[in-house]
């Protein structure tokens, strides 16, 4: 077998919902289409952020915060992706080599009242 399905270095959080007093009546949610990985010279992935009201009904009209992409807490450098952004999501496709196989890119999506973010694996093709 080349590859296990399954096997991923990033863990998934769950969402945890409990009758503790929410601190800030606006969250946020990054998610990706397809899963949570950019493959070395593979497509670029969608991501779209969406934002809710402490009962968790969507915000549609919500003001887009801004993007930004961390590769082990440092900035990426702008040659790394290419980036195609509308309303809510963002395409992005990653241009870096087999030297970064392994690594864990975080996302995020700052907000004046919330931040979201989502960590993507890369992956060989």
């Amino acid at each position: 077998m080349w590859a296990n399905y399954w096997s991923s270095k990033v863990e998934p959080t769950p969402v945890i919902q409990d009758d503790e007093p929410i601190f800030s009546p606006i969250s946020s949610r990054i998610t990706c289409s397809g899963k949570p990985q950019f493959k070395i010279g593979g497509s670029a992935k969608t991501f779209t952020v969406t934002y809710y009201d402490y009962n968790d009904q969507e915000l549609p009209n919500h003001v887009i915060g801004n993007w930004s992409f961390e590769i082990d807490g440092i900035p990426m450098p702008n040659d790394l992706l290419t980036l195609t952004s509308s309303e809510n999501k963002i395409k992005v496709k990653f241009l870096g080599d087999d030297s970064y196989i392994g690594k864990i890119i975080t996302i995020k999506n700052i907000s004046e009242d919330t931040t979201a973010e989502l960590q993507i694996e890369i992956i060989a093709l």
